[in-house]
C-alpha cells in the first residue's frame, strides 16, 4: 500500500466572501459570529454537526460551569449572560433552585443560539468542516471547506478559530502544544440523558450518597464485585448528576483515557466506549439504584467531552503563575473564579477540583487569543488559547469562552475597519466596546 497519493490540482468554487470567518459553532464560535455581527461585519459561521452550541447541545453537557464560582453576582456577562437569560425565561436551565450550575435542556439551547445568529444576520453553514488553508503573504486568504456542496473556498478577511482543537490555526503553522510533559491528555466523557425515573425513589438515593464521593465509592464496589465491566482505556466515574426535569436526568458520567482528541481513530473509540460505558451504568441502574427500575437511555452526545488537545503558542499565556497571581492585564477582556479542574489521564490519576480562597479572581487576556508568529488576520477562542494546562482547566469552561469569542467578534471589527493584524489591536479600545456590549471588563491591577 502506497503511503501517499497525489491529488491532481483542480480550481475549486468559491462559497463567498466575508468579513469574519468563524470556524467552529460552540460557545466561543457562536459569540465570536454574533459579536462580530453586531458590530456589523458580515460574518460566516462554519459547524461540523447539524446545530449551534458544540458541547452545550451536541455534547449534551447536563450544566453550564458557573458564571461566578465565588461571587454573589456573575462574572462572565455580555452575549453569554444573554444565553443564560433566555435559557432561564425557556424554563430550560433545570429544576427551579439551581443558579450556580444551571442545567442544560439542549433543545431549548438550540432554538437559542438559532435566533442569535439569524438575528444578527450571520451565514451559518453546518455539516461543514474546514480542510485547508489558503495562506498568501502572512495572512489567511481563505478557508478550504468540505460539505454536502462538495470541495469549495470562504475567503474572508478576518478569521477566528473556535474548533477547540485549533484546527485552523495548526493548518496555519501556528505552533501549539498538547496535554502534559509526556503528551497525556484529560480523560474524554460521552454524556448522555436518562428519562423514566421515580424522582421520589432517586431521592432516596441522593441522600444516602449526596454527593460524588460517596457516588464514586459505590461504582468502584460495583466494579470490584463484577456488576460494573472494567476496562484498561476507562472508568466508571460520577462527574455530574443533573435534574432537567421531574424523572428526566443528564450525566457527565465516565472517562476514556489515551484519546487525543485530533486523532479520528482515538474518536471512534471514545465514541464506543462512552456508548458502552452509558448503556453499562443503565444496566446497574434499573438493578440497584432507587428509582430507577423503569428508567430508559433517551440519548447518547453527538460529540465527545474532549477537555484538552492543543494549545497553542500565543502572544501571551494564561499559565499558572498568572492565573494564582490573580492579575487583571491592560488586555483583560473578562473576569473569571473558576478554579483548576484537571482530570486523570489515566485510571490512577486523580482528578483535580480545587477550592480557591474567598476572593479569587484572575483575568483572561486578549494576547493569549493571538498566535505568535503566526497569520496577522488569525484569533483564536475557546479551550485551545494560549495557556498550561493549570490556566487552560479553569479556562475551557463554555462561560469563559463565551467571553473570548465576544471579545473575538469586536476585536474582529477593529482589525477590518482599521486593516490591522489582530495584534495590532488596541485593547483599551477594545474593552471600551466589550463593557458598552455588557460585559464585565475588570479594572487592570
Amino acid at each position: 500500500m502506497p503511503t501517499y497519493v497525489t491529488e491532481s490540482a483542480r480550481r475549486l468554487p468559491v462559497y463567498g466572501a466575508y468579513d469574519l470567518v468563524v470556524a467552529g459553532g460552540g460557545p466561543a464560535g457562536v459569540a465570536a459570529a454574533v459579536s462580530g455581527a453586531r458590530n456589523g461585519l458580515k460574518v460566516l459561521l462554519l459547524e461540523q454537526i447539524g446545530c449551534l452550541g458544540g458541547m452545550s447541545t451536541g455534547g449534551l453537557v447536563p450544566c453550564l460551569a458557573p458564571y461566578s464560582q465565588g461571587a454573589t453576582a456573575p462574572l462572565i456577562r455580555g452575549i453569554a449572560g444573554e444565553i443564560l437569560s433566555r435559557l432561564k425565561a425557556a424554563g430550560g436551565n433545570g429544576e427551579p433552585g439551581v443558579e450556580q450550575w444551571p442545567a442544560i435542556d439542549a433543545e431549548k439551547l438550540k432554538l437559542i443560539y438559532d435566533d442569535l445568529v439569524n438575528r444578527a444576520g450571520v451565514t451559518t453553514l453546518f455539516f461543514t468542516f474546514v480542510s485547508a488553508v489558503l495562506r498568501e503573504r502572512g495572512r489567511i486568504r481563505g478557508l478550504v471547506i468540505e460539505n454536502k456542496g462538495g470541495r469549495q473556498v470562504v475567503l474572508g478577511k478576518a478569521f477566528v478559530d473556535a474548533t477547540g482543537d485549533g484546527d485552523v490555526a495548526a493548518r496555519s503553522g501556528v505552533r501549539f502544544v498538547k496535554g502534559d510533559s509526556k503528551g497525556r491528555m484529560m480523560g474524554v466523557t460521552l454524556c448522555f440523558t436518562v428519562a423514566g425515573i421515580d424522582p421520589d425513589g432517586y431521592r432516596r438515593w441522593l441522600r444516602k450518597f449526596p454527593d460524588n464521593v460517596g457516588k464514586n465509592r459505590f461504582l468502584r464496589e460495583a466494579v470490584a464485585a463484577g456488576r460494573l465491566p472494567d476496562w484498561d482505556d476507562a472508568e466508571h466515574r460520577m462527574i455530574a448528576d443533573i435534574a432537567l426535569q421531574p424523572g428526566y436526568r443528564a450525566y457527565n458520567y465516565g472517562h476514556v483515557f489515551n484519546v487525543d482528541g485530533t486523532n479520528p481513530d482515538d474518536l471512534a473509540r471514545a465514541m464506543m466506549r462512552g456508548r458502552e460505558i452509558a448503556h453499562s451504568f443503565m444496566a446497574l441502574a434499573r438493578r440497584y439504584i432507587p428509582g430507577m427500575k423503569n428508567a430508559v437511555l433517551t440519548a447518547t452526545a453527538l460529540l465527545p467531552g474532549v477537555r484538552e488537545t492543543r494549545r497553542i503558542r500565543g502572544v501571551d499565556a494564561l499559565d499558572e503563575r498568572l492565573f494564582r497571581s490573580g492579575r487583571i492585564t491592560d488586555d483583560a477582556i473578562a473576569v473569571y473564579d473558576y478554579p483548576v479542574d484537571l482530570h486523570g489521564s489515566d485510571k490512577k490519576a486523580k482528578t483535580v477540583l480545587e477550592e480557591q480562597p474567598a476572593g479569587f479572581l484572575y483575568g483572561i487576556p486578549y494576547r493569549i487569543m493571538v498566535p505568535a508568529g503566526g497569520p496577522a488576520n488569525l484569533l483564536v477562542a475557546g479551550r485551545c488559547v494560549s495557556a498550561d494546562r493549570i490556566g487552560q482547566s479553569s479556562v475551557r469552561t463554555m462561560p469563559a469562552c463565551f467571553a473570548m469569542g465576544e471579545a473575538a467578534g469586536v476585536a474582529a471589527r477593529f482589525a477590518v475597519r482599521q486593516g490591522v493584524p489582530f495584534g495590532a489591536v488596541d485593547p483599551a479600545a477594545l474593552r471600551q466596546v466589550l463593557a458598552k456590549q455588557g460585559a464585565n471588563i475588570p479594572s487592570v491591577r
